[in-house]
Order: structure tokens, then C-alpha cells, then sequence
């Protein structure tokens, strides 16, 4: 809603938000697929537009043919690993060690299969060789209500989201899944620093357009995206949110989407998730 703001502001047109949900995020995504190509019909969505591709085989529109990436909306940034305040551990050696005695009995909350959250939790099992249980939710405040209340017993979770809730000791926060630590947080060590070499999970938000869309509204859209989220007000709602503004060019993010469908897909073979195997 922010970009779409500043959109209106400097490009002197209205932008209307449509939450477009359901199926994971494939309906909103399909129906931009198919809009014309006129820079008129945009897509804002976030790591589905990776993820999605790695876990159905079959979707109504293929993520790399039929969209280009316009502009980051925050740089890419870790999810927090959070425990409920009942769970007795207290760090990430801990938790592994008791994930071990006791496998799919301690639980993980996310807003649903194939989510950042998801793949965070399932490259966690495989790197620390455990086995933490999956329940996947239709949304992130009921899972993470869920998790404040002890039915679950953990989740990964945006810095902004959680950090009331880790200042007032409803939870607790165990690791963070980024390649640096949170500057909300920089306690709470990297799940790479706290033994699990090679991981790494992302959260990410950015804006696709039609691949048809001509390359000069594409760019046009690019720089206005860039001039928004590097104003001060911007950046500063950014850092509220435990976000930073984006520092990729468009070039740049085309880059890194097609090595996070790369990243994914890895992932989701790893954890054998595929919505679309045969019953």
C-alpha cells in the first residue's frame, strides 16, 4: 500500500490494492498472468512467486515465462525462529537436542505449505537432522496466536511481527534464517552461526509485471519504485517493520528470483513436499 501511494503520487494515475487470496496465492497470481500487458495490471507478492513453481507441478501460468520482475521491495531479509515461552529450550543446540528425543512431537506453525515459513521449517529438519512437525495454518495471526498460547511450539516469523511479543517474554527468540543477524535483533544469531552450516531462508516482497509489458514501462515502473522506498518517511516505516529498502537494481532482482526458484526447489525435493503427487 505504501508503493501504491507513492505510485499515484508521482505517476498521477490511481493504483487500487486487490487482495487477491486463496489457493496460496495462485488465483491473484494467474489473473495477472492473463491481464494485458499495459503496465496497467501489477503483481506485489512475495516468496510464493518462488515457491509456488517448487511445490505444484501443475500451475495455471509458468512464474519465469510469464512475468517480469520490476523492483524489490525491501532487501531480503531473515525470518526469526521463535519458541513458545512453555518450551523448555532455550537456544538452538537445545532445541535440536530435544527435537531429537522427541521426533514430530514438538511443532512448527506457518500460514501454509510452501510459505517461507514452511521451507525455513523443513531446511531446519534436514539440516539439524530432526524432525519437527508441520502445521500449516490458513493465515500467520492464528499460528502465531497459537504459539503465544503454547498449542504449538514454534514458528518463523518476520523481526517486526515477533519483537513485541519476545520484549514482553511471550516468546522467545532461538535463531534468525537471513546470512546476517536482524539490526532489531542482533542478539539472536543466524541458524548458521548456531551450527547449521549452509542454511539460509529469506523473506521477500517485490513487484512483477506481465511479461509482455513493454521494456520501457517496465523500466519507468522500476525507477519509480526505487525513488519511493529510498525516501526517508519510507524507509523509516521500513525499519519499523525490521525491513530494510531495497538496495537491487531491476536487473539485479530478475537475478535473484531465478536463483531463489533455483534455492526452492532444493528445498522442496529435500523435504519431498509436492502438492501434486499422485494419491
Amino acid at each position: 500500500r505504501m508503493l501504491a501511494e507513492k505510485f499515484a503520487e508521482s505517476l498521477k494515475q490511481p493504483f487500487v490494492v486487490e487482495n487477491k487470496g486463496g489457493a496460496g496465492g495462485i488465483l491473484g497470481t494467474d489473473a495477472v498472468a492473463k491481464a494485458a500487458p499495459d503496465g496497467y495490471t501489477l503483481l506485489f507478492t512475495n516468496t510464493i512467486q518462488t515457491t509456488n513453481p517448487a511445490i505444484y507441478r501443475k500451475l495455471p501460468y509458468d512464474a519465469e515465462r510469464d512475468f517480469v520482475p520490476v523492483a524489490l521491495a525491501s532487501d531480503p531479509s531473515g525470518l526469526i525462529l521463535v519458541a513458545s515461552a512453555s518450551l523448555p529450550a532455550k537456544s538452538v543446540a537445545e532445541l535440536i537436542q530435544l527435537a531429537k528425543q522427541k521426533p514430530n512431537e514438538i511443532s512448527y506453525a506457518t500460514p501454509g505449505v510452501g510459505s517461507a515459513m514452511h521451507m525455513a521449517g523443513e531446511m531446519f529438519n534436514s539440516l539439524a537432522g530432526v524432525k519437527l512437525l508441520h502445521v500449516p495454518y490458513k493465515g500467520m495471526a492464528q499460528a502465531l496466536n497459537d504459539v503465544i498460547s503454547g498449542q504449538v511450539m514454534l514458528t518463523f516469523q518476520a523481526p517486526g511481527v515477533v519483537l513485541p511479543h519476545i520484549q514482553s517474554g511471550k516468546l522467545r527468540a532461538l535463531g534468525q534464517t537471513g546470512s546476517v543477524r536482524s539490526g532489531v535483533l542482533p542478539d539472536v544469531p543466524t541458524l548458521a552461526e548456531s551450527g547449521l552450516d549452509g542454511y539460509y531462508i529469506a523473506g521477500w516482497v517485490g513487484l512483477f509485471a506481465p511479461a509482455a509489458t513493454p521494456p520501457e514501462i517496465v523500466k519507468r515502473l522500476a525507477a519509480e519504485a526505487a525513488q519511493a522506498m529510498s525516501e526517508p518517511a519510507t524507509r523509516e516505516k521500513l525499519n519499523a517493520l525490521g525491513a530494510s529498502p531495497p538496495t537491487m537494481t531491476q536487473e539485479q532482482f530478475a537475478e535473484f528470483v531465478k536463483t531463489e526458484a533455483a534455492r526452492a526447489a532444493g528445498v522442496a525435493k529435500m523435504a519431498g513436499i509436492d502438492l501434486d503427487a499422485p494419491q
